[in-house]
C-alpha cells in the first residue's frame, strides 16, 4: 500500500540512498555505512507494517548507532542522485531502479488523469454558468412572443457561451434544431410561432449535460445486465429519455405515463 511518496521506492534504491546520506551528510566511513542493509528495513516492516521511510529511519539509527538520524529532504536528494547516477554508469545501478521509475510513472499518469478530470469538471461548470445566464436573461426579458430575429440572436448567444466539448456539442446541436424548427432565419420581423414551446425548448438547453450523464448511466446499467426480462426491458424503454426532448418536463411526463399504466392495471 502506498501511503507516502517514499513507498514508491524499492528497497535496494532506498538502502543505497541511505548509505550515501550517511557518508555525505553524517560523514561516516563507507565501510560503516555499508553495514546498513535491506534486511534491516524488511525486518522493521514485518514487525510494524507502515511507511517505508518510517521503517528505514528506525532501522538506520538501530544499525548505524544512536547518533545517526536521517531526514526526509536529504534522503530524497540522495534518491534522486542514485537514479541519475544509474543512467550514467551501469556499475552504480542498484537493482530495481526500473521499478522505481515505473512506480513514479504510474503516479504521474494518475495525477495527470486527475488533472484532466478536474479540468473537464471546471469547463462543465463554466459552460453551465454562462449558458444559464444567457437563457435566464432571455426568459426574463421575453415572457411573451418576440420576433424571429431576437430568437436567432438568442441562438447566437447560446453558441457563443459554450465551449468546444462533448456537452457543448450537444447544446449546439439542440440550438441549431431550434433555429430550423422555428424558422428563425426567415421573415425576421415576424413573431416566433409556437412561442411557448420555443421557451420550453430553450429552457431545456441548460439540462443537456444532465441528460448526457443520465444516458451514460443507462448505458452502463444495460451493459451490466446479463439477462434482462421482458418486463425490465419495457420498463427501461418507458423510463428512457428521448433524444429530442420537448423540455425540462420530460421526467414529469415519464412519471405520469407510469401512473397511467398503473391505473389501467388496477382497473383491469
Amino acid at each position: 500500500m502506498v501511503a507516502e511518496l517514499e513507498d514508491l521506492i524499492s528497497l535496494p534504491v532506498a538502502v543505497t540512498a541511505a548509505r550515501n546520506y550517511a557518508v555525505k551528510v553524517i560523514e561516516t566511513s563507507r565501510e560503516h555505512a555499508d553495514t546498513f542493509a535491506e534486511a534491516d528495513i524488511a525486518a522493521r516492516l514485518r514487525a510494524q507494517p507502515g511507511s517505508l521511510f518510517d521503517a528505514l529511519k528506525a532501522a538506520f539509527t538501530e544499525r548505524l548507532g544512536s547518533g545517526f538520524h536521517i531526514e526526509k529532504v536529504g534522503f530524497a536528494k540522495e534518491v534522486v542522485a542514485v537514479l541519475i547516477a544509474s543512467r550514467k554508469s551501469s556499475a552504480m545501478t542498484p537493482s530495481n531502479v526500473r521499478e522505481v521509475e515505473k512506480n513514479v510513472g504510474f503516479l504521474i499518469a494518475s495525477i495527470a488523469q486527475l488533472m484532466r478530470r478536474a479540468n473537464r469538471q471546471e469547463q462543465d461548470r463554466r459552460l453551465n454558468n454562462r449558458l444559464k445566464r444567457t437563457i435566464a436573461g432571455f426568459l426574463a426579458d421575453y415572457p411573451s412572443p418576440t420576433t424571429r430575429e431576437r430568437g436567432r440572436l438568442l441562438i447566437e448567444e447560446v453558441e457563443a457561451s459554450i465551449d468546444d466539448s462533448e456537452e457543448g456539442d450537444r447544446v449546439r446541436l439542440q440550438a441549431e434544431r431550434l433555429r430550423r424548427d422555428f424558422d428563425l432565419d426567415e421573415d425576421l420581423t415576424d413573431p416566433i410561432e409556437r412561442f411557448y414551446e420555443f421557451r420550453e425548448r430553450v429552457t431545456a438547453l441548460q439540462y443537456e449535460e444532465r441528460f448526457a450523464n443520465q444516458e451514460a448511466e443507462v448505458v452502463i446499467v444495460e451493459q451490466a445486465s446479463e439477462a434482462p426480462s421482458d418486463d425490465a426491458t419495457s420498463t427501461s424503454q418507458a423510463m428512457s429519455i428521448p433524444a429530442e426532448h420537448e423540455g425540462p418536463s420530460t421526467s414529469i411526463d415519464a412519471s405520469r405515463a407510469q401512473q397511467d399504466v398503473s391505473g389501467k392495471i388496477e382497473a383491469t
